[in-house]
Order: structure tokens, then C-alpha cells, then sequence
């Protein structure tokens, strides 16, 4: 191979030595046309020549050249699809289908795209995020399962989910969307919203059945809110004094047996006793 390379350089400089070239375009030119010369020369030992032999014995053996060009890519191995039908990459989000949730994937990065592989098979498709961006998604419908419960987002999807909450809830939904020039804009908002719900997740619980105990933590004594009547037969314990925290109850709990009481929690009752003289 060296050896016919050498040849052919010799044979192309040879026949141009003794010409002048202005331009690269025109140098090009000249050797193009000392190529296909070359190649026409007939064999000395064979009939024919290689332009010949090449459009005889090689020329219907080629392909084409396939249709997208060869891109660098970088492959990373044993990605867990999360619970959600996405998996991670560079803090972004990408969508792989619902079926495949729980296994492992291997993906492969462009410049441009992001492919997930199970095996050789490749499951999805995605243009790849900016660089800088995080904490976005990109999914894809059909990696999405079938029903009502796996559709997009949208106003009406929001406002029905802040029905089954309350009527405050759909309230606070409506003027969100009612302050943003396009719905899409708050969507994220209004979403935050229902989510952080007390009745998020269990459809008509906006109220609390009465007598139901609230341990929610309300001060740095732990206090709670009890919303059944206090008992007529047990005196309250005495103000700790301890901050301010446990007031007295000016109002009178016989006239209201309903009314809510503060019930201290029980290192405020260990302190009044220790407390006491």
C-alpha cells in the first residue's frame, strides 16, 4: 500500500512540476484531473485498467452511506428507572415507558440527544436539556401508562383535584390562574398548592371529624389542640409560668362544654409537679 501511495504522489508531482498555480481551487483542479488520468492508465501485464476494474468488480459491492452522520456518544450503564418512569441524568429528567420502572437502563448521550437501551433494544428517545438547566423533565407520551389517572397536567385536571379538597382550595386555584397571563404559567403553583393540602391524597377531607385529636406541634412545649369538651370532673392544672406559654383560661368552659381547650403536654405537667411547693 505504502509503495502504490509513493507511486501515485510521484506520478501526479511529476506531471505538474513544470506548472505555476495562483489558487488552491486551481490546484485542486489539476491534481483531480492527474488522478483520473492515473487510474485510466492501462495495465502492462492485464487488460483494462484500474477505472476499469473498479466500476467492473468493486463499484457493485458498495453501500450507501447511511443517512445520519457518525456522532461521538457516551454510554452509561445500569441507570435504575425511578418510580415516577424517569430516570436521571446531569440533574434532569428523562421519561422511559412506565413498563420498565424499577430496572435498569443504559444510556447513550450525544451532543444533541439522550437514548435509554435495555440491552440492545432501545426503549426512548429524548433531546437532550441545555447545559445548565436542572430539575426539568422531558417525557414523552407514550412511555406514559394508558388511563385517566396518568394524563397531563392541565387547569381542569387542578381544579377538579381542588374540589375533592374544599371549596378554599379551589378558591385559592382559581386566582392563581386568574393572575398569570396563560394557565400554563401556573400551573407548578397552583399544583404546589393541592399538594401541600391536608386533604391532598384522600378526596373530601377537607374537615376533620369532631373529636378527632390534632398532634400537631404548635410551640416549643409541644402543646396540642384537643377539639373535645373538657371533662367536668378534672380541673385543669395551674399556669407553669414557664414563657408565657400556657395562659390562663379566662372564659367560662361550663357556659361552652364545647369550647377547644389547650391540654399541656406532658413535660409541662412533669415541671408543675416537680414545680410545686
Amino acid at each position: 500500500m505504502e509503495n502504490t501511495v509513493a507511486h501515485v504522489a510521484t506520478w501526479i508531482i511529476a506531471g505538474l512540476r513544470q506548472r505555476q498555480f495562483t489558487s488552491l481551487p486551481e490546484l485542486r483542479a489539476a491534481i483531480i484531473e492527474r488522478v483520473a488520468a492515473y487510474n485510466a492508465e492501462p495495465f502492462q501485464k492485464r487488460p483494462g485498467s484500474r477505472a476499469s476494474v473498479f466500476a467492473a468488480e468493486e463499484q457493485p459491492l458498495l453501500t450507501g452511506l447511511p443517512a445520519a452522520a457518525y456522532e461521538i456518544s457516551t454510554w452509561v450503564y445500569g441507570r435504575r428507572v425511578a418510580r415516577n418512569g424517569h430516570v436521571v441524568w446531569e440533574r434532569n429528567y428523562y421519561s422511559a415507558p412506565f413498563a420498565n420502572t424499577g430496572t435498569k437502563v443504559d444510556l447513550r448521550i450525544t451532543d444533541r440527544v439522550i437514548q435509554a437501551y435495555r440491552g440492545t433494544e432501545r426503549l426512548t428517545s429524548h433531546l437532550l436539556l441545555p447545559e445548565g438547566a436542572a430539575n426539568e423533565y422531558r417525557t414523552n407520551d407514550a412511555d406514559l401508562p394508558a388511563g385517566e389517572k396518568y394524563r397531563q397536567w392541565d387547569p381542569p385536571r387542578v381544579r377538579e383535584w381542588a374540589g375533592r379538597i374544599g371549596p378554599a382550595a379551589v378558591t385559592v386555584v382559581n386566582r392563581i390562574f386568574e393572575s398569570v397571563p396563560v394557565d400554563e404559567q401556573g400551573l407548578d403553583a397552583a399544583l404546589a398548592v393541592v399538594r401541600g393540602s391536608p386533604g391532598a391524597t384522600r378526596p373530601n377531607a377537607s374537615r376533620k371529624p369532631a373529636g378527632l385529636r390534632w398532634q400537631g406541634v404548635c410551640g416549643p412545649r409541644g402543646m396540642r389542640i384537643c377539639s373535645r369538651s373538657w371533662p367536668q370532673s378534672r380541673t385543669k392544672p395551674p399556669d407553669s409560668g414557664h414563657h408565657g406559654m400556657n395562659r390562663p383560661n379566662t372564659a367560662d368552659t361550663s357556659a361552652t362544654p364545647n369550647t377547644t381547650q389547650v391540654v399541656p403536654s406532658e413535660r409541662d405537667r412533669y415541671r408543675n409537679q416537680t414545680q410545686a411547693p
